[in-house]
C-alpha cells in the first residue's frame, strides 16, 4: 500500500518564524516575515483558531475574516498540537530541535507515558526535555522586557518554563481581561514583547464542537475585542495574532478504536500522541514492517500509516539532534478522512468525550492565521 501523503503547504512549519520575527523588529533587525521596526510588539497567540474554523463561522467574526482575506495564512508543524507549535513558536526551531515532538509519547529511558504539555512535575523535568534557548530568554538578554499574558494556572507549569521562561507573568482569566491587561502593560512599558495566550476556544471546540453555538460566542469576543485593541494602537504599537492548529469536529460514528483492528504480534506498550495523529509504541520494535502493512490494509481509506524511519525521512520534524528521534513512536497514524482514533486501554474517558479534534496534516488542522497590524501591517 503507497505511503503517498499529500503536498504540504509552503509554509508548513513557519508558526516556528512568527515570535522570532516580533523581536527581530523590535531589535530593528531583518526578519523572516519582514516585520517593520517597531517598538512595543503585542504576540497573540489564539489555540485552535484555525483559518478554515474562522471562514466557516465568518458571520460570527467579520473583522477577522477581512483580515483573513487581507493577509496569507501560514501553517503550524506535525503534528498540529499545542504543544509542539507553542514550543516551535517560543523557539524558533522544528521539533527535531526542541524535542517536544507530540502531545503524549513515550520516555525512551523508562518507557513511561509523558505527557509534554500538562504531564510535567517531580517525575518530569521540563528543562530536560527542552534545552534550547528560547526567543524570551533572547530579548531579555537585548534589554527587551517580556511579558506573558495566561491562565493562572500556567504561571508556574513546567511548559512555561521552557517556554516563557523569562517573560513576567500575567495571570487573566478571560479573553477580555487579557485585552485589557496587554493595553495596560503597553501604557506602562518602554521597549516591550507582549506574549498573549488565549485557550478558551480550543477548550471549548474539545468539549463542545467548533460548531457549537459555545463556541461562535467565543468567536464573537475574540473578533470585538481584537478589534478593539488594534484601533487603539499608537504609531510605535504593533500586534500579530496566529494559532498554533485548527480543529476538525469529530462525530461518534467516526471514532475509530484502534483494539478493534489489526494487532501486532507483541504488545503495544502505549498508544500516544493526538486522537487525530496517534502515536504507537511497540514493545518489539522489529516487529513495526509487519504491523505498518496490517494496519495500511485496514485503514487505507481514512489515514496514512508511517514507520518510524519514514516519519524520520519525511522531514516533517526537520533535522534531529541526538537523543530526540528515540521519542518518536515505532508507528505514526495520521487521519486522512474525518475520523479519530482511540485505543481503549490507553484513552483517558475525557478523551472519549471530545467533539474538536486536531493532530493531523489536513488544511483544516494545518493552516493558522497570521494577522498583522500597527506598525507591522
Amino acid at each position: 500500500m503507497s505511503t503517498m501523503l499529500p503536498s504540504t503547504p509552503k509554509s508548513f512549519g513557519d508558526i516556528r518564524h512568527v515570535f522570532s520575527s516580533g523581536l527581530s523588529a523590535l531589535l530593528g533587525e531583518s526578519n523572516y516575515f519582514h516585520f517593520r521596526q517597531t517598538k512595543q510588539l503585542v504576540s497573540i497567540l489564539v489555540d485552535g483558531l484555525g483559518v478554515s474554523n474562522v471562514r466557516e463561522r465568518s458571520g460570527h467574526a467579520p473583522f477577522l475574516t477581512a483580515q483573513l482575506s487581507a493577509h496569507k495564512p501560514i501553517s503550524a508543524g506535525y503534528p498540529s498540537t499545542t504543544a509542539t507549535s507553542i514550543t516551535s513558536f517560543a523557539t524558533g526551531l522544528q521539533a527535531g530541535h526542541h524535542g517536544i515532538v507530540g502531545y503524549r509519547i513515550q520516555d525512551p529511558s523508562s518507557t513511561k507515558a509523558v505527557n509534554l504539555l500538562t504531564g510535567w512535575g517531580d517525575q518530569w523535568h521540563a528543562p530536560e526535555w527542552q534545552v534550547q534557548p528560547t526567543i524570551s530568554q533572547r530579548a531579555v538578554e537585548s534589554g527587551v522586557d517580556v511579558f506573558f499574558i495566561g491562565s493562572p494556572e500556567y504561571e508556574s507549569s513546567g511548559f512555561s518554563s521552557i517556554t516563557m521562561p523569562n517573560a513576567k507573568f500575567v495571570g487573566s482569566k478571560s479573553i477580555s481581561s487579557s485585552f485589557e491587561i496587554a493595553r495596560q502593560l503597553l501604557e506602562s512599558s518602554g521597549r516591550c514583547l507582549i506574549y498573549l495566550y488565549l485557550p478558551q476556544l480550543d477548550q471549548t471546540a474539545h468539549a463542545y464542537g467548533w460548531q457549537s453555538d459555545k463556541w461562535a460566542v467565543l468567536l464573537e469576543q475574540l473578533d470585538s475585542d481584537l478589534r478593539n485593541f488594534v484601533s487603539g494602537l499608537t504609531p510605535h504599537q504593533s500586534v500579530t495574532l496566529t494559532a498554533d492548529h485548527g480543529v476538525v469536529d469529530i462525530s461518534e460514528e467516526n471514532k475509530v478504536f484502534l483494539d478493534e483492528g489489526p494487532q501486532p504480534n507483541s504488545e503495544i506498550s502505549l498508544v500516544g500522541g493526538d486522537t487525530r495523529a496517534p502515536f504507537v509504541y511497540l514493545s518489539d520494535p522489529g516487529e513495526t514492517k509487519n504491523y505498518v502493512e496490517k494496519l495500511r490494509d485496514y485503514y487505507s481509506n481514512i489515514a496514512y500509516v508511517l514507520a518510524k524511519d519514514e516519519l524520520v525521512a519525511s522531514g516533517w520534524y526537520g533535522p534531529f539532534l541526538d537523543g530526540i528521534e528515540a521519542r518518536l513512536p515505532s508507528v505514526a497514524i495520521l487521519a486522512k478522512s474525518k475520523v479519530a482514533f482511540y485505543h481503549r486501554e490507553f484513552s483517558s474517558p475525557k478523551s472519549l468525550r471530545m467533539i474538536g479534534h486536531h493532530g493531523s496534516i489536513s488544511s483544516e488542522e494545518l493552516l493558522v492565521p497570521l494577522l498583522r497590524f500597527g506598525q507591522l501591517a
